[in-house]
């Protein structure tokens, strides 16, 4: 049992989770349970482009080199590997070891994961190659996790609609310009040690009320004077929006652009005030 349990898990946590669900294996037999969890996923920007511009053995191995490096901050923040979609990643934060702090763990993969990210896409510019870009989605709630499949083939993974939330904040980050996004229960649960701002509302295919999703920007005790001036900013231009404030609210973001010209989200924001018809909202017509 401890074999089976190993050649699952080996290469899909860290080694101390691993030593743990070892000291219980029985705790993975088949089938699963209802738990709250944190689900994280990933997709690739530009690899189109890069693959267009790479030979097969070339394509492969920027996967691997991209896919072993972006693992690193999920497992050292005790997630799990679940499965690699193309080019992408989905993860689970608070199971099969439950801990009271995964949506923080999540986050905090995810900040880092994104300088990762930022250093590959250097690299690539560097060598006269297309640049890429990670987006993130990430979100908590209940699923069912366990071991899923038949009695020979089976997988740890999540099922429920936690899933599914995970990932359209990830798409989301299309259409709002931003790389990160997380849902209203992951900020409430890391706040008070991120530095974020709140993007808005997001119309999904499939969800008749739009989403609430927030930007983590930095680790607090990590934030620069001038991230912190960019989140505090953004809050009074979203404020003079709630209150009905148009003019102070695009007024507000035209001061953001002055200072931050490269703020996608920012511009965003401004085009849509701009527009009389604009109720600040961002659609996302696909999944």
């Amino acid at each position: 049992q401890k074999r089976e349990v190993r050649r699952a898990f080996a290469s899909s946590v860290a080694p101390e989770v691993l030593a743990e669900v070892l000291a219980n294996p029985e705790t993975l037999a088949l089938g699963g349970s209802s738990r709250e969890v944190t689900l994280f996923f990933t997709d690739l920007a530009g690899f189109t482009g890069l693959a267009e511009h790479s030979s097969p053995r070339d394509l492969v191995a920027f996967l691997n080199d991209y896919f072993t490096r972006m693992c690193e901050p999920i497992l050292a923040e005790h997630g799990v590997i679940d499965k690699f979609l193309g080019d992408s990643i989905m993860a689970i934060f608070g199971a099969p070891l439950a801990s009271g702090d995964h949506p923080l763990r999540a986050v905090r993969a995810a900040l880092a994961a994104r300088h990762i990210s930022e250093a590959i896409h250097a690299e690539l510019i560097a060598e006269g190659r297309p640049g890429i870009e990670t987006r993130i989605g990430i979100h908590t709630g209940t699923a069912v996790v366990g071991n899923m499949g038949s009695a020979k083939r089976f997988d740890y993974t999540a099922i429920g609609d936690v899933v599914n939330l995970a990932s359209r904040r990830e798409g989301a980050n299309k259409a709002s310009g931003t790389t990160t996004l997380v849902s209203d229960e992951v900020w409430r649960r890391c706040r008070d040690r991120v530095l974020g701002r709140r993007i808005g509302r997001v119309a999904v295919k499939g969800r008749a009320e739009p989403i609430i999703v927030h930007e983590p920007i930095a680790w607090l005790d990590h934030a620069s004077p001038s991230q912190r001036r960019l989140a505090a900013a953004h809050e009074a231009a979203l404020g003079a929006h709630d209150r009905g404030d148009r003019d102070g609210a695009r007024t507000a973001f035209r001061t953001i652009l002055e200072h931050h010209p490269n703020d996608a989200l920012a511009q965003l924001w401004h085009e849509r005030l701009e527009r009389t018809d604009g109720d600040g909202v961002f659609r996302l017509d696909a999944k």
